[in-house]
């Protein structure tokens, strides 16, 4: 059967509302449901895990959490703590991780246990973050743009996110430093594949647009990569495939120690 799960975003210390979703189809032959984990811990105290199942193709599309999971971190040299349950399959906690260190993350849940581990990576300042007005494809609109310095030193890799007037696209905005190690780059935050699909909202003048920049390790990149490509059609595969994922025992999803930067620019 085709079986479906969500990527939510949650604000850091939002115990009301998930604000947004991505949609992603995966091919699973009469199999039971997965549990789906996507856990974030940054550098500014945002902390949070949030665990569900996968939904049968023709299901509601609204959050269905797991309760009752025993949610652990450890950092790397220190003592695990414990993620509080603050609503069904929603697990918080405030802890500020630090760059260059790796954090395990444990879940134990219906009888099953999950792991994964993540290296936050260094800090890479955004510098600015600005809209222009480009015509793209025969069609002129506003595109975000974030301009950041590369660091030669190391690999970089990075997730974007952005939100017009507080609402989150669900588009997938990534980068590396494959062409671009040690430069000045600006990125242009373009959605590549249907708009109707992105659940992005057009900018117009006098929106508010706000671009998270976050350094994440090359490992969810992969899976950010390969997210993009299955939901963009731009996978080799014939049929559908999961996501990469660095979540073991069976687990879809993701668990990242990023560090996260964010600017605002109001529309003109």
């Amino acid at each position: 059967m085709i079986a479906r799960f969500m990527l939510w975003a949650l604000p850091a210390w939002s115990l009301i509302a998930i604000s947004c979703k991505k949609t992603v189809d995966v091919n699973i032959d009469d199999s039971p449901s997965l549990y789906v984990i996507e856990g974030k811990l940054n550098n500014s105290g945002g902390c949070s895990v949030l665990i569900s199942l996968t939904q049968n193709y023709k299901d509601s599309s609204a959050f269905k959490g797991v309760d009752s999971a025993v949610v652990t971190i450890t950092p790397e040299g220190g003592a695990p703590f414990k993620l509080k349950e603050m609503a069904k399959g929603q697990y918080l906690t405030y802890y500020k991780g630090i760059p260059g260190k790796t954090y395990q993350l444990q879940v134990n849940v219906g009888g099953q246990q999950f792991t994964a581990s993540s290296t936050m990576p260094q800090v890479v300042e955004l510098n600015e973050v600005n809209v222009t007005y480009e015509k793209i494809s025969g069609d002129s609109r506003y595109v975000a743009n974030a301009t950041y310095s590369d660091p030669a030193a190391q690999a970089n890799y990075y997730n974007f996110i952005q939100t017009v007037n507080r609402k989150r696209a669900g588009a997938v905005f990534i980068n590396e430093d494959h062409l671009t190690n040690g430069s000045k780059v600006t990125f242009p935050l373009l959605y590549e594949g249907n708009l109707a699909d992105s659940y992005s909202s057009d900018i117009r003048k006098g929106d508010t647009v706000q671009v998270e920049m976050q350094c994440i390790d090359p490992v969810v990149y992969k899976y950010w990569y390969s997210l993009k490509a299955g939901a963009s059609g731009e996978s080799i595969m014939a049929t559908p495939a999961n996501p990469v994922t660095n979540i073991t025992g069976g687990a879809l999803g993701y668990f990242s120690a990023y560090t996260s930067q964010s600017k605002k620019v109001i529309v003109k």
